[in-house]
């Protein structure tokens, strides 16, 4: 290894400099936020992001997912979620879609909206798995992972 004071290794801290920069400007622009270490940290970059976790076990079965927009006829779920990322644990995957892209599929008015929930007082929208997956930004394959229900 070069000492810190070499040609080479100051040319490799710019070049290492410069990929972290990239790296936290790409998940800024993706709404997360990101604190990049300095010195003698274990890591080089922290995330945090806001995620929304919606576990459907029937998803399966019924080939749609069960998006909340309103309950008492108060607007809920995607329609007032402070989350950047929704995440959808399916059978034997999860799929990872930004808030915004979902709301605004949500509100096109391309999926069919019905009464759930304890005494039907709330309001989804029931969105295909296959609409799903072509929103989704990121997809976990469970199975690879073997916790597939």
């Amino acid at each position: 290894m070069s000492r810190p004071d070499s040609a080479e290794w100051t040319a490799a801290k710019s070049l290492g400099d410069d990929g972290e920069r990239l790296v936290c400007e790409n998940f800024s622009r993706f709404g997360w936020e990101v604190t990049r270490t300095m010195g003698d940290a274990p890591y080089d970059v922290l995330l945090l992001g806001r995620v929304e976790v919606k576990t459907d076990r029937l998803a399966a079965k019924t080939g749609n997912v069960a998006v909340e927009v309103s309950r008492r006829g108060e607007a809920s779920g995607i329609e007032t979620s402070a989350a950047m990322w929704w995440a959808f644990v399916l059978c034997d995957e999860v799929v990872l879609i930004r808030t915004k892209v979902l709301r605004e599929a949500v509100r096109s008015g391309q999926f069919r909206e019905v009464a759930a929930g304890d005494g039907h007082v709330t309001r989804v929208q029931l969105v295909p798995v296959e609409a799903l997956r072509r929103l989704s930004f990121h997809r976990i394959d469970r199975r690879a992972e073997g916790v597939a229900w």
